[in-house]
């Protein structure tokens, strides 16, 4: 009889951190979730008229999707995350206003490591390179709801790759 268990550990994909490489900060931002990290890979079909209507694969334009993250709005008063996340805020809106008065090379991309957690130790992390902010958004405030206001912050990347 077959079995599905292959042999090796698989992850959770609940124990992850998230780092801000080059933007100078100390501690890392706790995110409670982290999306849309992919990669795509456009094909063409050539054909030739000597291979008889056989076509072959040739890749295209490759993208990468749009990373999300997201996580619940904490009070910046105190902390050990407050230096932290008033520093991604800051790049994110630096980067606004360097777009918007078109100041050319002053934008600071930053460098993204998203680190998954098994028994305590790295057991994956996935690099994003060259990270801006497209958008940031604050869920709705409503008086008369008991959720958690949550944050969330799109990235597009220039190159993601997977280490360890």
């Amino acid at each position: 009889m077959a079995t599905a268990h292959s042999g090796r550990n698989v992850m959770t994909n609940a124990l992850f951190k998230v780092e801000f490489v080059n933007l100078g900060l100390t501690e890392q931002i706790g995110f409670s979730k982290v999306s849309g990290i992919s990669y795509e890979q456009e094909m063409i079909e050539y054909r030739e008229i000597s291979r008889m209507g056989y076509g072959i694969h040739l890749p295209g334009i490759s993208s990468i999707g749009e990373v999300t993250l997201e996580g619940g709005v904490a009070p910046l008063l105190y902390g050990p995350y407050a230096d932290s996340y008033t520093g991604i805020y800051s790049w994110a809106m630096s980067c606004k206003t360097t777009m918007d008065t078109l100041t050319p090379g002053g934008v600071i991309k930053s460098d993204v490591i998203i680190s998954a957690y098994s028994d305590g130790m790295i057991s994956a992390s996935f690099v994003l390179k060259g990270a801006l902010p497209k958008s940031i958004e604050i869920s709705d405030f409503d008086a008369t709801s008991p959720e958690i206001l949550i944050e969330t912050m799109v990235l597009v990347v220039d190159d993601f790759w997977r280490s360890g």
